[in-house]
C-alpha cells in the first residue's frame, strides 16, 4: 500500500514537472505582444510638434526592451524625424486575466475614440466603461508602467500637414525576434480664436499633472496643450489627505508639494499659452474623511489649500468632503474662486448629490472617455435639468452651471487623451504673443459670469439677443424684456471640419426650438444666421434661457457644440 501509494505521488509529481515545463515552453514560444498608444489624437495645425504615446505590454517571458524600428506617416517613412528614438521598456504582465481585458479593452478603445465614425453601441460603450475600470485597476497596481512618448517635429518632416486632415501613423517595435506594429489617426484641425466681443478663446480646464496623478510635468502639459491649439490651461491637481479624517498638514497636493511649490510648478513654462493652478477633489458620504464615492469638484480661482479665513469653512486640505461642504469651501475658499461639478454621470466616481441648495459654476458636458454627446446623452440631459433647476435664482445673480469641459488626462494606461474644448469668451484681447501674462482674474470673471461654449472636436458657435434698448445681449447674460416681443438674434459658427450642421436655438429643456435650419459650413469659415423669434409669446411672464446646438450631421464621430445660455425673465 506504501509502495503504491509513493508510486502515485512520484507520478504526480512527474506529471507537475512536465506541465510546468510545457508551460514555460509555451510562454516564452507564444508571447503576446500589444501597444497602447493614444488611437486618435487632435493637433492643431500651428503645432511645432506631434507627441505620440506608447506602452509595450507583454504576456509571457521574454525581453524586457524593445527597439522602434519603423515609423512611418500616410505610407511615407518618417522615421528619421523621431526625438528619442531608440529602447523602449517592455512591461510583462502576469494575470492572463488582466491581460485578456487589456486585449479587449484597446480594441473598443480605438472604436469609442474614433473622429470619424463613432459607431459603438450601448452594450459596447457600457463593455468599454467596465474594461477601462479593469485597467485602471491594473495601472494601480503597477505604478512601474508609464508610457514612453515620440516626439515628432513638423519642420523635420518632407510635407506640411493640412488642416482638416486626418494622418495615419504605423510603427513597428521590435521585441526580441519578433516586430509587433501599432496604428493610430492624427487629427490636424485649424482650432479657431474668434475676436469678437467677447473674444473667444480655447481652454482646457481639467488635466493632471505629476503633481498628483499624471506622467508630464506642467512644463511638459503647456507645451503639449499649445501644440493642440489650447490658450489657457487649468492643472487641476488632487489634494492629499489620504483615506482619513485627518487633513494634510501641511496643505498639500496629492504628491506633497504645498501651494507655493504647486503654483510655482504650473506657472514654469515656456510655451505660449496662459496656465493656472486648480484642483480636483472628491464628494464622499463622510465629511472630512473617507466614505462612499460622492463625485468630484474642480476648484479654479483659489488662493490656497488652507483657505482664506476659516479652514474648516474654506479649506481644501482635506481629501473628501460632504458635496454641500465641498462646493462651498471652494466657493469660498477667496474671492472670485469657483467650482465645478466633473464628470457628472460617467462610470467614474458620478456626481450622486443634485438636491443642494449650493450653487456651483460649470458643470462637464464632455469629459473623460465619454462615447455619447448628443443632446440626449446623460451629461447634456442633466445639464439642463439643473439649468431649469437653478433657472429663478440667475436673476438674483446667482451663480448657475456653465457648459464646459474636461480632458481628465493623466497620461497612464486607461487615461483619456487630451480632448474637448471650452472656449472662454475674454471681455478685451489677450495678450497673442506672451500669454503667460494673461492675468487669471480675467480668465475666473469670464468663467463666473458663464461665457464659456463647449465644443468636442473645437468648432466654436455664438450668439447673440438684442434686448429692447438695443444692446446685445452675450452668453451668460441675465435680463428682462417685455412679453409677446419680437427679438433678433444673430449665430456665428466656425467649424474645424466642413460638412452639413444642424443649427438650433432651443428655448429652456426643448420646451420650444426658436431657430432650426441645415447648413454646409466650411471648416475654418466663420459663418453667419440672423433671425427673429417670438418672445414669450403667451404671456406665461415665466423664467426662460436659449442655448444654441451645434451638430455636425456628417459623419457619426462628429463635432457637437453647446452655449452656455442667456437668461430672460418675461416682464
Amino acid at each position: 500500500m506504501k509502495v503504491r501509494l509513493s508510486l502515485i505521488i512520484i507520478i504526480s509529481l512527474l506529471v507537475t514537472c512536465i506541465f510546468n515545463l510545457g508551460s514555460s515552453a509555451l510562454s516564452a514560444q507564444d508571447r503576446e505582444i500589444i501597444i497602447v498608444g493614444e488611437d486618435n489624437q487632435i493637433f492643431d495645425v500651428k503645432a511645432s510638434g506631434w507627441e505620440i504615446p506608447l506602452t509595450v505590454l507583454a504576456y509571457g517571458k521574454g525581453a524586457k526592451i524593445g527597439e522602434i524600428v519603423t515609423f512611418s506617416i500616410d505610407g511615407k517613412n518618417v522615421f528619421e524625424t523621431i526625438e528619442s528614438r531608440g529602447a523602449i521598456p517592455v512591461h510583462q504582465l502576469e494575470n492572463y486575466s488582466h491581460w485578456s481585458d487589456l486585449k479587449a479593452w484597446t480594441k473598443l478603445k480605438t472604436q469609442s475614440t474614433s473622429f470619424a465614425s463613432l459607431n459603438i453601441s450601448p452594450n459596447e460603450a457600457s463593455m468599454f466603461e467596465t474594461l477601462t475600470a479593469k485597467v485602471r485597476d491594473i495601472q494601480r497596481s503597477r505604478a512601474d508602467i508609464r508610457p514612453t512618448y515620440l516626439t515628432v517635429r513638423m519642420d523635420s518632416l518632407p510635407f506640411n500637414p493640412k488642416a482638416e486632415t486626418s494622418y495615419s501613423i504605423k510603427l513597428g517595435v521590435q521585441v526580441g525576434g519578433s516586430v509587433v506594429t501599432w496604428e493610430g489617426t492624427v487629427l490636424v484641425l485649424d482650432i479657431p480664436i474668434i475676436q469678437t466681443n467677447p473674444v473667444w478663446v480655447p481652454a482646457q480646464l481639467h488635466i493632471h499633472s505629476n503633481f498628483s496623478d499624471g506622467t508630464k510635468s506642467p512644463k511638459e502639459l503647456a507645451e503639449l496643450m499649445f501644440n493642440k491649439g489650447y490658450v489657457v490651461g487649468y492643472i487641476t491637481d488632487e489634494t492629499d489627505g489620504g483615506n482619513d479624517t485627518e487633513p494634510a498638514i501641511p496643505a498639500t497636493t496629492y504628491s506633497g508639494a504645498t501651494w507655493n511649490v504647486y503654483q510655482q510648478g504650473v506657472r514654469d513654462y515656456t510655451a505660449n499659452i496662459a496656465m493656472f493652478p486648480g484642483s480636483e477633489i472628491a464628494g464622499s458620504t463622510v465629511n472630512k474623511g473617507f466614505g462612499n464615492h460622492k463625485g468630484h469638484a474642480l476648484a479654479y480661482g483659489i488662493g490656497s489649500f488652507t483657505g482664506s479665513n476659516s479652514f474648516e469653512t474654506t479649506g481644501l486640505r482635506y481629501r473628501w468632503f460632504l458635496p454641500q461642504d465641498l462646493l462651498n469651501n471652494i466657493n469660498s475658499n477667496k474671492s472670485g474662486a469657483h467650482s465645478t461639478i466633473a464628470h457628472p454621470t460617467n462610470i467614474f466616481y458620478p456626481w450622486s448629490e443634485w438636491a443642494l441648495s449650493v450653487r456651483y459654476h460649470g458643470m462637464e458636458l464632455m469629459s473623460g472617455l465619454q462615447t455619447s454627446f448628443a443632446p440626449q446623452s446623460s451629461p447634456v440631459v442633466r445639464w439642463r435639468s439643473e439649468l431649469t433647476r437653478h433657472l429663478p435664482g440667475v436673476f438674483n445673480g446667482l451663480a448657475f452651471p456653465s457648459a464646459r469641459t474636461g480632458s481628465d488626462y493623466s497620461g497612464v494606461i486607461g487615461s483619456p487623451g487630451i480632448n474637448y474644448y471650452t472656449f472662454i469668451g475674454l471681455d478685451s484681447a489677450p495678450p497673442w504673443s506672451n500669454l503667460r501674462s494673461l492675468s487669471q482674474t480675467v480668465v475666473d470673471t469670464a468663467l463666473r459670469k458663464g461665457r464659456t461654449i463647449a465644443s468636442r472636436l473645437g468648432g466654436v458657435a455664438a450668439f447673440t439677443i438684442k434686448d429692447s434698448s438695443g444692446t446685445d445681449r452675450q452668453i451668460g447674460d441675465y435680463y428682462s424684456q417685455t412679453a409677446n416681443t419680437q427679438l433678433s438674434s444673430h449665430i456665428i459658427v466656425q467649424p474645424t471640419i466642413s460638412g452639413t450642421y444642424r443649427i438650433r436655438v432651443v428655448e429652456n429643456d426643448f420646451s420650444r426650438t426658436v431657430y432650426d435650419q441645415i447648413h454646409f459650413l466650411s471648416g475654418g469659415v466663420a459663418s453667419q444666421f440672423d433671425f427673429n423669434f417670438s418672445f414669450d409669446p403667451t404671456t406665461t411672464r415665466g423664467n426662460f434661457y436659449y442655448h444654441l446646438i451645434v451638430e455636425d450631421l456628417s459623419v457619426s464621430g462628429g463635432d457637437y457644440i453647446y452655449t452656455s445660455p442667456i437668461f430672460i425673465k418675461s416682464i
